[in-house]
C-alpha cells in the first residue's frame, strides 16, 4: 500500500510516470525510468532478443516450426534446416533435432537450368526491414519477396529462359512453341503418346516427367486429356468416347454404351439419362427433351413451347379455334331457300336413307305445312317414281309398308327382328321438324310454305349404282328420283302454285365401304370424284325441272358404325368413305355434312324407328341454321400436333364445350377408355397404346400414348377395328328435338328399346365429332 493509505487495486491509470514502484532486497521503493533502462540493458536480456531477430532469415524462423513440417515442404537436398547466423560456420547440433548440421545457411533454393540448381542466400529481417515505416520495403513486389527470402520476379524469368534453352538443346524441340510449363524441375516436351494420334506437336500441354501427357491442345484444336491422345478415344472414370463411327461428334460414354455427356453432329447436347438439349432434335429449332422425347421447353417456327401444350397454351389454342369456328359460321351456302308454294325435300340414298328396318313406325301426327305425295314417302318402284295410292297432296304420316300396301299396328307387331321393312325414313323427322321451325319463325301455325316430303332411296347400292351415269348395272336410279321432283312440280302446277327442291339429301356409302357388292369407287379419291360429279348432275337436273335460280342444299350423313372399314380397295389404311364425304362438302357451296350416324339407337347395323327419326330431327334442326344464313359443319378437327407421347386435337366445336358421352350402340350406352381414339403407324399396322384422353380446353382434346409415336402416325377416330365405328366425343348443344322418344312394345318395338333415360323425352341434339384418319402433321392454320 502506498504512503497515502491508498490500497494498490484502487489506484488510477496514468498515461506516462516518472517512477516506478519496485522492490530490491526487501524494500520497497520508488526506481527513476532513467535507472529502469540503465538495469535493462545490463541484464542482457534485450540484446539477446534483437541479436535473435537480427540473425533470423525468415519469419518463420522466428515461429520455430517442427523440422517434420519443414521437411515436408523443404525439396529434399536443399541444404540447411537449422535456423543459425549466416556467418555462423562449420557444423553444430541443432536444439531441436538433436542432429548435427552444416552451418550453410542456405533456406531457399531454385533451379537455373537442368539438373543445375542455385541457392539464394537471403540475409537476416534486419537486413531485408531497414525501416519500419518504410513502405517501399513492401509495396514494391520484388522487395517484399526478397524480404520473406522469395527469388524476384526478374530472377524467375531468367530461370525459366535458362530451362527453356536446356530443354531445346537436349531434345531439338522448341517447347516454347508447345506452351511448355514447367515445376519441380519438370520440362513438359510432346508427349510420346501424342505421336500415336498424328500430332507432332502442341500448342499447349501438361505432362509429368516422365513424359506422360496430363492436358494437352493441339495446333488443329484438339482437347488430349490423360494419356488419351484426341476425345476420339477420351477415357476418364469409366467413360469414354463414342466415337465419329455413331451420330455423336462427341460423346462420352460407359462400356454399355449409356451416353453420360455427348454433342452430336446435329448439335444437339445429350446428358445422362437420355435429355437432349439444343440443335434440331424433332424437328425442333432448340428443345429440351427427356428420354421418353417429351418435351420440357423448346422453340419451333419462332415460337415458345411449354410442357405438353405445344405451340400455344391451351386457352390459346381455345381462342383460335373459336375464331375459326365464327368465322366459319358468317360463311352460308348460297342455296335455294323454301320459297315457293311447295317445297320439295328428296331423300336419295341407300338402306338407311330408305328407313330399312325402321318399324313400328312413329310419326303419326302431321305437322301444318308437312306434306308427302300418296300414302308413303317412300317410292315403291327404281326407274320411276311409283307413289302408294293417289299421287297427290296428303299430310305427312310414317307408315310401315310391305313394298305393296302400308301395314296396320297388329302387322307391325307380327314382324320379327331382322325383318327388311321401312317404317320410318329420316326425311319424315326432317321435314316435321323444318317445318316447325318455318312455322315459328313466320309466327304462325302455317306460314303457308309446304314442305313435301318424298324418298327414292334404294337399299344395297353403290354410288355407281344411284349415280346419273350407272357404270355397274344400267339401271337408271337416277332417273326415278328425278321423276319424284317432277311429279311434285307437275301436282304444284296443276294447282298454279310454285315448286322448288330447296333440300336434297345423301344418306349413302355403305356398299362402297367395300368391293364385296361391285363398288368401283372404294378408295378415297374415286368416292370423292363420284360425289362431285351425283351432285354436279343433281344441280343441274334438278334446277332444269324446277326452274329454281340456285341448286338444292345437300345434306349428307356420314357412312359409319358397322358400316365403317379401316382399309380401302388397295389396303391403303383409310376411312376412305366417311373421309371423301368430309372433303366433298368443305369443297363445296351447295353442301352440309349434317354428322355421322353412330349415336342414334340402332338395330345392329340399321337405325331403329327412333334413331331415324332422331337423325331426322339433327337434319332439321342443321337445314334450319342454313335457311336462317348460318354456315354449319359437324364438331371435326382442324389441327393435329404431336411431341413425344402427347397428341394434340384441335377442334371446331358448333356449341363448345365439347364432352365425352355414350353413344348408342345396338340401343345400349357404349363407353371407351380411350374415347373412340386409336394410333398407329404409317401403314397402321402398328398401334401405339392410349394412357390417357383429356378435354384440357373447350375446343381441344389432349391423347397420350405409352410411347412417342412417329411423325408420319396416323391418329383415328370412331374406327371399325377397336371401336366399330363409334366414340364418345361430343359437343355441348342443348337443342331439344320438337319429337319424344318412343317406346311402343304394342306394335312390336324391341324390348331393348326400353331406356328410361330416354322414353318420352324429347331428343336430344347434341352434335357428335366425325369419325376420321389424319396424320398427327395435319393443320388448316
Amino acid at each position: 500500500m502506498p504512503d497515502n493509505g491508498v490500497r494498490t487495486i484502487d489506484l488510477t491509470n496514468l498515461a506516462s510516470a516518472e517512477d516506478l514502484l519496485a522492490h530490491d532486497g526487501g524494500t520497497l521503493g520508488m526506481l527513476p525510468l532513467a535507472s529502469l533502462s540503465t538495469r535493462l540493458a545490463a541484464s542482457g536480456a534485450l540484446a539477446d532478443r534483437f541479436t535473435a531477430v537480427e540473425t533470423a532469415t525468415s519469419y518463420a524462423s522466428l515461429l520455430r516450426p517442427s523440422w517434420a513440417a519443414l521437411a515436408e515442404l523443404a525439396p529434399s537436398g536443399i541444404g540447411q534446416r537449422a535456423e543459425v547466423a549466416d556467418s555462423d560456420t562449420g557444423s553444430h547440433t541443432d536444439p531441436q533435432s538433436s542432429e548435427t548440421v552444416d552451418n550453410a545457411g542456405q533456406y531457399t533454393a531454385f533451379g537455373t537450368g537442368v539438373g543445375d540448381w542455385t541457392w539464394l542466400q537471403p540475409t537476416g529481417l534486419s537486413g531485408k526491414l531497414t525501416s519500419a515505416a518504410n513502405l517501399s520495403d513492401v509495396a514494391d513486389p520484388d522487395v517484399a519477396r526478397g524480404n520473406l527470402g522469395a527469388p524476384s520476379q526478374g530472377e524467375v524469368a531468367a530461370a525459366a529462359a535458362t530451362a527453356q534453352a536446356a530443354a531445346i538443346t537436349a531434345t531439338g524441340v522448341d517447347a516454347r512453341t508447345a506452351g511448355v510449363l514447367g515445376g519441380d524441375g519438370e520440362t513438359i516436351l510432346v508427349p510420346a503418346d501424342a505421336a500415336l494420334a498424328g500430332i507432332e506437336e502442341l500448342a499447349f500441354a501438361l505432362s509429368d516427367g516422365a513424359g506422360n501427357l496430363g492436358l494437352g491442345l493441339s495446333p488443329q484444336g484438339e482437347v488430349i486429356l490423360r494419356q488419351l491422345l484426341t476425345l476420339g478415344s477420351l477415357r476418364g472414370k469409366g467413360y469414354e468416347v463414342i466415337g465419329e463411327e455413331t451420330s455423336h461428334a462427341f460423346a462420352l460414354a460407359d462400356g454399355s454404351d449409356r451416353v453420360g455427356f455427348a454433342v452430336t453432329t446435329r448439335g444437339e447436347l445429350l446428358v445422362g439419362g437420355g435429355a437432349q438439349i439444343g440443335g434440331k432434335a424433332a424437328d425442333w429449332d432448340f428443345a429440351v427433351i427427356d428420354a421418353n422425347d417429351h418435351v420440357g421447353f423448346g422453340f419451333k417456327d419462332g415460337t415458345f413451347h411449354f410442357p405438353g401444350i405445344g405451340a400455344e397454351t391451351w386457352a390459346d389454342l381455345d381462342l383460335r379455334n373459336k375464331a375459326w369456328s365464327q368465322a366459319m359460321i358468317q360463311r352460308a351456302p348460297m342455296v335455294q331457300l323454301a320459297t315457293a308454294t311447295y317445297n320439295t325435300l328428296m331423300n336419295y340414298g341407300q338402306s338407311l336413307g330408305e328407313g330399312n328396318e325402321t318399324w313400328p313406325s312413329l310419326s303419326k301426327t302431321p305437322q301444318p305445312g308437312a306434306l308427302m305425295v300418296g300414302d308413303n314417302v317412300d317410292n315403291l318402284t327404281a326407274a320411276s317414281y311409283t307413289a302408294m295410292g293417289t299421287a297427290q297432296f296428303n299430310p305427312l304420316v310414317a307408315n310401315t309398308h310391305d313394298g305393296t300396301a302400308n301395314l296396320s299396328g297388329a302387322e307391325e307387331a307380327a314382324l320379327t327382328p331382322g325383318d327388311q321393312v321401312n317404317g320410318e325414313p329420316p326425311v319424315i323427322g326432317l321435314t316435321n321438324g323444318l317445318k316447325l321451325w318455318l312455322n315459328r319463325r313466320g309466327l304462325s301455325e302455317n306460314d303457308g310454305r309446304n314442305l313435301v316430303a318424298m324418298s327414292s332411296a334404294q337399299a344395297g347400292r353403290t354410288i355407281a349404282q344411284l349415280s346419273k351415269v350407272n357404270t355397274q348395272d344400267g339401271l337408271d336410279r337416277w332417273g326415278g328420283m328425278l321423276d319424284g321432283i317432277q311429279l311434285a312440280k307437275d301436282l304444284a302446277d296443276a294447282l298454279s302454285e310454285t315448286c322448288v327442291c330447296p333440300i336434297m339429301t345423301w344418306l349413302q356409302g355403305e356398299w362402297d365401304y367395300t368391293t364385296s357388292n361391285g363398288s368401283t369407287n372404294a378408295t378415297r379419291a374415286l368416292y370423292a370424284a363420284a360425289l362431285h360429279t351425283l351432285f354436279d348432275d343433281a344441280n343441274t337436273d334438278i334446277m332444269a325441272i324446277t326452274g329454281q335460280a340456285l341448286p338444292p342444299l345437300k345434306l349428307v350423313y356420314q357412312t359409319g358404325a358397322s358400316y365403317t372399314r379401316d382399309v380401302d380397295a388397295n389396303g391403303d389404311p383409310d376411312l376412305h368413305v366417311g373421309m371423301a364425304q368430309l372433303e366433298v362438302v368443305l369443297a363445296r357451296d351447295d353442301a352440309v355434312m349434317v354428322g355421322p350416324i353412330y349415336p342414334y339407337t340402332d338395330k345392329g347395323a340399321h337405325l331403329d324407328a327412333n334413331g331415324a327419326r332422331w337423325f331426322g330431327c339433327q337434319m332439321a334442326k342443321v337445314a334450319a341454321k342454313v335457311m336462317a344464313g348460318q354456315a354449319f359443319q359437324p364438331v371435326r378437327p382442324l389441327q393435329v400436333t404431336a411431341s413425344g407421347t402427347a397428341i394434340t386435337v384441335s377442334y371446331h366445336v358448333p356449341v363448345p364445350p365439347l364432352r365425352f358421352a355414350s353413344p348408342r350402340v345396338v340401343l345400349a350406352a357404349a363407353t371407351y377408355a380411350d374415347r373412340g381414339f386409336r394410333v398407329t403407324s404409317a401403314d397402321g399396322l402398328t398401334t401405339y397404346p392410349i394412357t390417357s384422353v383429356e378435354i384440357v380446353a373447350d375446343t381441344v382434346i389432349r391423347i397420350v400414348t405409352t410411347t412417342p409415336p412417329p411423325a408420319d402416325a396416323l391418329l383415328w377416330y370412331a374406327d371399325k377395328t377397336v371401336h366399330n365405328g363409334n366414340g364418345m366425343v361430343f359437343d355441348s348443344d342443348p337443342t331439344l328435338a320438337p319429337e319424344l322418344y318412343d317406346y311402343v312394345p304394342e306394335r312390336g318395338m324391341y324390348a331393348g328399346a326400353n331406356i328410361p333415360e330416354l322414353v318420352g323425352k324429347r331428343y336430344p341434339l347434341h352434335n357428335p365429332s366425325i369419325a376420321f384418319v389424319l396424320p398427327l402433321s395435319y393443320s388448316e392454320f
